[in-house]
């Protein structure tokens, strides 16, 4: 390793750089790129999150950003969008997050020598491939430490340049890297709960095809067992949201007094959740996709005419049958006058009148999520303006699985002739 002749001052510069950089809404807390053989690096941010903040917006080190997996501080997955060099996460109350993803662009080749450049907010940890010489540093490292095999630098916030060489390289050393990442998503999405059986035996037949230095072989099946572990990701994620859908059908028909039917979705929706505890997600997608069908269409159950004796409960019955009808034939009698209530709340602006919209065009009744896809808007503005509405009482929020269910209250609006203060008073 090179000999640094740096000065004593430039070190204790460095040493006084804080540890977490403040950024609007998050700090970080731990910063770690991990460097493989073929030169790409895995980045790991740990970031401590001001739960009022609805989204965060946290800088990607490279250009090429691959494998993004983002998660709360629970483990729990967020949704994040890529918008140049920055990630924009949804947090929506999360107080930590913990950021992964592989850059491809950080590091580069000249014969057998790689440089890594990176331009850090914070001090980060290095860790590089085993068998690895250091050559060069463009800054005192903070610190230097062997992690088994592998060798890892402690390196102060700004721009920093390192040059070193590998002793690895062709496919053993793909094969071993392609190995360790399927490795890091397979026991990452595991902490989530997911059953993971078919891409943990992928993998197992990958290091055994290593160990038989069958290298290309096991790099093959490595990338196929990260294939087949996102896939299962997925595969869950459509299982979970069937099973709310078909969950909200049953609430609303069992609410509607739409009986008939309704078991026959509940013994769908019951097959569904085993399965999908079974592992089986591709299954449990389709029998609560079933479910919710059957709760749409269950119906509201005749008189029975074997509970009534003898002439005069059939005239009692044929009374209740034509009432009955004449019931269905007309319109229901809507929970929401809209129209005294923008009239009472002239306040509302033309979001939150469309959201109050939908959601009587809904029954009364929706997922937060089904109002931003009719609204093509982002997380962030939905939540806005459903917390604006909760706040003037016009709906309510409940959990139902993880999802924010949102219910517009019934005879929204006071008695004609009330006044309305506050409109006045605008």
């Amino acid at each position: 390793m090179r000999v640094w002749a740096a000065s004593m001052l430039s070190l204790l510069l460095a040493l006084s750089l804080p540890v977490a950089f403040s950024q609007e809404g998050f700090s970080y807390q731990s910063l770690v790129l991990m460097v493989y053989a073929d030169g790409a690096v895995h980045v790991a941010e740990t970031l401590a999150v001001e739960p009022s903040q609805p989204s965060i917006e946290a800088p990607l080190l490279g250009q090429i950003a691959q494998n993004i997996l983002v998660t709360d501080e629970n483990g729990m997955p967020l949704g994040g969008t890529v918008n140049g060099t920055m990630l924009v996460v949804d947090t929506l109350g999360a107080s930590g997050v913990v950021l992964e993803y592989d850059c491809l662009d950080l590091t580069s080749k000249l014969g057998a020598l790689w440089t890594l450049k990176v331009l850090s907010p914070v001090n980060f940890t290095l860790v590089f491939p085993a068998n690895t010489t250091i050559v060069e540093v463009s800054q005192v490292p903070l610190e230097i430490k062997s992690l088994g095999e592998r060798t890892a630098l402690v390196l102060a916030p700004g721009s920093q340049e390192v040059s070193y060489v590998t002793g690895l390289f062709g496919p053993e050393a793909e094969a071993a890297d392609a190995i360790t990442i399927a490795q890091r998503a397979i026991e990452a999405l595991a902490g989530q709960g997911l059953n993971l059986s078919g891409p943990t035996a992928k993998l197992d037949e990958a290091r055994a095809a290593y160990e038989a230095q069958e290298y290309r072989l096991a790099k093959s099946m490595a990338e196929q067992a990260l294939s087949l572990a996102y896939s299962t990701r997925d595969l869950a994620s459509n299982a979970t949201e069937a099973i709310l859908g078909a969950e909200a059908a049953v609430r609303v028909a069992v609410a509607e007094g739409r009986t008939e039917g309704v078991d026959e979705a509940e013994t769908g929706l019951a097959n569904a959740r085993e399965s999908y505890q079974a592992g089986d997600y591709a299954r449990a997608a389709r029998l609560a996709t079933e479910a919710q069908v059957a709760a749409e269409r269950a119906r509201t159950p005749f008189p029975s005419l074997t509970a009534l004796g003898g002439v005069a409960a059939f005239a009692a019955v044929s009374i209740s049958l034509l009432l009955y009808a004449k019931s269905r034939r007309r319109p229901a009698e809507p929970t929401v006058d809209l129209e005294r209530l923008f009239r009472e709340k002239p306040w509302l602006n033309p979001d939150q009148r469309r959201v109050i919209e939908f959601l009587a065009g809904k029954k009364g009744s929706a997922f937060e999520a089904e109002i931003r896809e009719a609204g093509n808007q982002p997380k962030s503005t939905v939540w806005r303006i459903i917390k604006k509405l909760e706040d003037e009482g016009i709906v309510t929020v409940e959990q139902l699985r993880g999802q924010n269910y949102v219910t517009l209250r019934p005879r929204q609006g006071a008695p004609e002739g009330k006044g309305t203060e506050r409109a006045e008073a605008a």
